[in-house]
C-alpha cells in the first residue's frame, strides 16, 4: 500500500516549525501508514492504554469504514504470526528479568523519526528510580532468546515451531544484564517429549 501512495505522489504532511525548520513531506513508510490507519482520532475517539473513549472532536471517517480496516489489519497480523512478533503480546512478558535489580522488565513502545519501536526496560527506571541497566530493543533480545533456545534444544533449522507456545513451556526465566548486554536463559526441567 505504501508503494501505491508513493506511485501516486502522496507524502506525509509538510510543515515548518516555529524555528523555521521544515518537517514532513516524506514518502510513506509501512510503519507511518499503519499508525495512520489505526489512529482512533479519525473516528472521533481517543485511545488510552489500549481502551477507546469518545473524544471531544468530530469524526472525519465513518466508524464502519474504520472498523473494517481494523478487522483487515487484525486478520493480516494473525496470518503473519510466527513470521513477525505481534506487538500487543510481547514474547518475554513476565519472563525477562533485570539482572541488576532482579525484577521483571516492562514492555514499552517508543517513537523515533516516525517509526514505532518496542523495548524492554527495568521497572525501576520506569518509576523514576535509579538502575544502571539500559533499555533493550524488544526485537534484539527476543531474537537472542529464540536463537539460544533453538540451539539448546537442537532445533537450529526448525523455523516452523510455535514460538509463543515453546517459549512459554520451556523458558522459566530470562536474565538480561543491562551493563554488558548478556542474555542468560533458565529453562524449566522437562523430558525430551515435552520439548517437542
Amino acid at each position: 500500500m505504501a508503494e501505491e501512495l508513493d506511485r501516486r505522489g502522496y507524502t506525509t504532511k509538510a510543515y515548518q516549525s516555529q524555528r523555521g525548520r521544515s518537517h514532513g513531506g516524506l514518502r510513506f513508510q509501512p510503519g507511518t501508514l499503519l499508525r495512520l490507519l489505526t489512529n482512533a482520532l479519525y473516528v472521533g475517539k481517543v485511545e488510552y492504554r489500549g481502551e477507546f473513549y469518545p473524544g471531544e472532536h468530530e469524526a472525519i471517517v465513518e466508524p464502519s469504514l474504520w472498523e473494517s480496516i481494523q478487522s483487515e489489519l487484525r486478520a493480516s497480523r494473525t496470518h503473519a504470526r510466527g513470521k513477525t512478533r505481534v506487538s500487543n503480546n510481547p514474547l518475554l512478558s513476565g519472563l525477562l528479568y533485570c539482572h541488576l535489580c532482579d525484577r521483571p522488565m516492562a514492555h514499552n513502545y517508543g517513537t523515533a523519526r516516525g517509526q514505532r519501536y518496542r523495548y524492554y526496560r527495568c521497572p525501576r527506571q520506569q518509576n523514576g528510580l535509579r538502575c544502571p541497566a539500559r533499555a533493550v530493543p524488544a526485537r534484539v533480545i527476543e531474537e537472542s532468546v529464540l536463537s539460544q533456545l533453538r540451539r539448546r534444544l537442537g532445533r537450529e533449522r526448525d523455523a516452523a515451531v510455535d514460538v509463543d507456545g515453546l517459549v512459554r513451556r520451556v523458558v522459566e526465566r530470562v536474565r538480561y544484564d543491562g551493563l554488558t548486554g548478556g542474555v542468560q536463559l533458565q529453562l524449566a526441567r522437562m523430558d525430551s517429549e515435552e520439548a517437542r
